[in-house]
């Protein structure tokens, strides 16, 4: 693949990812009769949207939803923020995970709409970057991240490289590291491509969510040629790795909050929303993300 050109990138809330389904298990009645169902809490059909990324993470939590509650049938569906966000204004999906805040733009709509909405803080993000074993990034500092990424790199010998359809990291980038000003990185044309531009050119550093690195390494076949970059939230700390630990004390300057946004009138919506946030932190602890706030732990007494 030829090199594209280097150019700002202008942070907008749309990005293409593929379509995910899943069907929970441990149901005890079909789908008919689930959807017979009187909607509750804890019963009912519920579809839920996610980020591609997100879903092998959320898939496994509301499997364990379903367990706790048979009669509910949950569903998630993959797709660009531009299309769950626009489907929830909708009323389809009814519930949708939110990575960062929402724009100035989104809040302003939700605010004008005709139904109420909720957003739950369910579990932290980061976002991380990753070098090549033999170049010469061992570590960052916030400041010269946001010297990489504002165009002041006048030599461009270190050159960071994103996703081009992952919008939403960039506008996480823009926002943890540059004050929400634009960004300048080379594009390429998926996560495994930012893999393979680090472990072929020393000189590259690239952003990906912590949700999927571990994956897009493993398959990559690269793991050897690749490291994780630790930062430093100035020049005078240590730099933190983004472990599942350092994400949920907030010592790691990259992580950032995963919302659970919910129509407040749909009972199932709603009941799952408040499960996530706090039995549901058990499903979130056993997955590459950190949780919100540390899963309740019972204690029986005999």
């Amino acid at each position: 693949m030829s090199p594209r050109k280097l150019f700002p990138v202008v942070v907008v809330a749309s990005l293409i990812l593929p379509l995910y389904l899943f069907a929970c298990h441990g149901n005890r009645s079909g789908p008919s009769e689930i959807s017979e169902l009187p909607a509750s809490a804890t019963s009912g059909a519920l579809t839920f949207g996610a980020e591609s990324s997100l879903v092998p993470v959320i898939a496994p939590v509301g499997r364990m939803f379903s367990a706790y509650y048979p009669s509910a049938r949950l569903k998630v569906s993959g797709g660009s923020f531009e299309e769950l966000f626009n489907g929830f204004l909708r009323g389809d999906p009814a519930a949708m995970l939110v990575e960062g805040r929402l724009s100035g733009v989104e809040q302003s709509l939700l605010e004008n709409a005709a139904f109420g909405y909720r957003l739950e803080p369910v579990a932290k993000g980061a976002l991380v970057c990753i070098a090549n074993r033999r170049g010469p990034v061992e570590s960052l500092t916030s400041g010269q991240l946001r010297r990489l990424l504002s165009g002041g790199n006048a030599s461009r010998r270190i050159v960071p490289v994103v996703n081009e359809h992952d919008v939403v990291l960039q506008r996480l980038l823009s926002e943890r590291v540059s004050g929400g000003e634009a960004i300048h990185v080379r594009t390429v044309s998926g996560d495994a491509e930012v893999v393979r531009a680090v472990a072929g050119d020393r000189n590259v550093i690239g952003f990906l969510p912590l949700e999927s690195t571990g994956q897009e390494v493993r398959v990559s076949g690269d793991s050897l040629s690749i490291r994780i970059v630790p930062v430093s939230p100035d020049g005078a700390s240590a730099a933190v790795s983004p472990s599942q630990d350092n994400v949920y004390k907030g010592t790691y300057p990259l992580a950032y909050i995963i919302y659970y946004m919910y129509r407040k009138q749909d009972p199932l919506a709603a009941g799952f929303g408040a499960w996530l946030a706090r039995e549901g932190q058990k499903g979130i602890v056993r997955s590459v993300l950190a949780p919100y706030r540390q899963p309740v732990r019972t204690i029986n007494l005999k």
